[in-house]
């Protein structure tokens, strides 16, 4: 038995578990449509078999998943859940099917059934904190090995996605779940084009392969998992709206704007059907753009937001292991436990294990680790700090090189154990390792938007946004230079101390920060008699940070451009000259 199927037949009890008793219910329950009022996006029409999907216990689960995970405990009316999230993106996959459309693109009655029923589960296999359990369950070897499985050979989708695909193309789910839903509308011809749904392929778009793998086929799944997919068109402006983050995202302006052309595939050597922005919509994919950096900056990444995640990690890490949960086996260690609980079980759970009750009790009341350090380019002192911070920040975050992850671990491992020495020194003598947390999140891929998104600027004839507009320069050092940031957590007693411990121990790993490190820390007051006591006097960072230059070579690049078109552009004003005149 392969990886995959292990893991899907586990998965397989989880659904049996929620659903074992939903044909009966289905037998009895009314077949039909239904409207839901959404705050942001205004009615939305389900379908009678939709109705009862949503109604399925393992997808009202989605009720106690919050969107933004803790992000909650910064941004108090960000308790927007996946459920509604996954209703809506049913509805906007509709609204571009209708667009597609009516511009001739021919979509059958199934094809059409399939797209909305992968935008609605599309976030069915979401575990307990939403992404803020993915950073520990994609380190279990279970769904590590599954993600090696051939069938993901040349859609790589994420963990979370192939634990959608478990759940959807699990024996469970087809005989508990979808076959009863097909078999209460047979006989009605209105609904008899269900005869030819296949979950199979529903759980196909969700990973981002093509439908039965056809290449005219690609547009469908790009609705669903592409580069502007209605899983980024929902959240950004949902996240937005209940974190109060204003910005604007004209969906009604880019859904007309939406084509469908012949694109090459390289990967696999053939031409395929996708969906691509025509050229005078563009401006919307560029709010998308910003929209997706001020949300990273503003919400995501927010110090108080990555350390209620950092807790959480500390917790999952030591505790998921122990006989103390509320799952069949008592345990948070595997896929299945992680599915078996939401947010609402997982704090409403009175624990008899004193610690995890208290590491609970501290998640729950936001008694959270302050920061003692922040790190970023602008605070690194010299270029030989700067190439070693690179290195080992690409380690850690390159989750495709294990070895690479395991080196760049064991390198912060060694910088904590010597901040605990320093500290303890500096009079923190009961402050332990797990006290100091180096919480470095991944950064977000905003050039991946620009190479995978494609622009229509003439009939069969589109490039990657990129190329129409070069961005990603300004993007990187915007994103990277002066706003992606990396903090060094430590409980509040212990923040002054581990403040100067951790810049001492980055230090002698090869690492000089300067004072902006403890300045965005808001310790640079604090820890002035630590400094002082061990004779150590952080640089300026007003005199002392490295800024990396461009080369002669990129220079002389440049002047080229300020000179005349590059010759992607001359091309795009040739054509759009021979289309619509100068």
């Amino acid at each position: 038995m392969s990886a995959l199927d292990e893991l899907r037949g586990k998965i397989g009890i989880v659904v049996e578990s929620y659903c074992r008793d939903y044909p009966n219910r289905i037998k009895h329950s009314r077949k039909d449509e239904k409207l839901f009022r959404d705050p942001i996006f205004g009615f939305q029409r389900l379908r009678p078999y939709e109705v009862l999907l949503v109604d399925t216990p393992i997808f009202q689960r989605l009720r106690g998943i919050f969107q933004t995970a803790l992000a909650y405990l910064t941004y108090p009316s960000s308790v927007h859940t996946r459920f509604e999230h996954s209703v809506n993106a049913m509805n906007l996959a509709s609204r571009i099917l209708t667009e597609l459309m009516s511009r001739g693109v021919y979509v059958e009655k199934q094809e059409e059934a399939e797209v909305r029923i992968a935008a609605l589960l599309h976030d069915i296999g979401h575990c307990v904190f939403s992404h803020g359990s993915e950073f520990y369950y994609r380190e279990l070897p279970e769904i590590s090995e599954a993600s090696q499985d051939p069938k993901f050979s040349q859609c790589h989708p994420s963990e979370g996605e192939i634990i959608n695909y478990c759940i959807l193309t699990s024996k469970q789910f087809k005989d508990l779940v979808w076959d009863p839903i097909k078999k209460a509308f047979e006989g009605q011809e209105d609904f008899n084009y269900l005869n030819n749904v296949e979950i199979e392929q529903v759980a196909e778009i969700i990973i981002g392969a093509a439908p039965e793998g056809k290449a005219n086929k690609r547009y469908l799944t790009d609705i669903v998992n592409g580069p502007i997919d209605v899983d980024k068109l929902d959240y950004l402006r949902r996240d937005g709206y209940f974190t109060g983050v204003a910005f604007s995202v004209d969906i009604d302006r880019l859904l007309p704007s939406l084509r469908v052309s012949k694109v090459k595939n390289k990967e696999l050597g053939r031409d395929e059907q996708r969906l691509v922005v025509d050229y005078r919509g563009i401006s919307v994919v560029e709010q998308l753009l910003f929209a997706r950096m001020l949300l990273y900056d503003t919400v995501y990444h927010h110090h108080k937001v990555r350390a209620a995640n950092s807790l959480l990690q500390k917790m999952l890490r030591a505790h998921a292991h122990r006989d103390v949960w509320p799952t069949t086996t008592k345990r948070l260690d595997t896929i299945s436990n992680l599915l078996q609980i939401d947010e609402y079980e997982f704090f409403g759970n009175k624990y008899a294990d004193v610690s995890i009750q208290a590491d609970v009790d501290r998640l729950r009341r936001r008694i959270l680790p302050e920061r003692a350090l922040v790190i970023a380019p602008r605070a690194l002192c010299d270029r030989g700090s700067h190439t070693i911070w690179a290195h080992r920040f690409a380690q850690i975050t390159n989750r495709s090189d294990p070895e690479g992850v395991k080196k760049g671990k064991k390198y912060f491992d060694e910088v904590r154990n010597l901040a605990v020495m320093y500290a303890r020194e500096a009079g923190a003598k009961s402050i332990g390792i797990d006290d100091i947390t180096i919480d470095i999140p991944e950064p977000p891929e905003y050039d991946s938007l620009g190479r995978e998104t494609l622009i229509q600027i003439a009939a069969q004839y589109c490039i990657p946004l990129m190329k129409f507009f070069p961005f990603q320069k300004a993007v990187n050092n915007y994103s990277e230079q002066y706003k992606y940031r990396s903090y060094v957590f430590a409980p509040e007693e212990y923040r002054k101390h581990v403040a100067y411990a951790a810049f001492r121990a980055f230090k002698e790993k090869g690492i000089e920060l300067n004072d902006l490190a403890l300045i965005w820390a808001h310790q640079e007051t604090d820890t002035k008699h630590l400094f002082a006591k061990f004779d150590i006097e952080p640089k300026e960072w007003t005199k002392d940070y490295y800024e990396p230059t461009p080369t002669e070579a990129e220079l002389d690049i440049r002047a080229q451009l300020r000179k005349s078109p590059t010759a992607v552009q001359r091309e795009i004003y040739d054509i759009l000259k021979l289309q619509f005149g100068e």
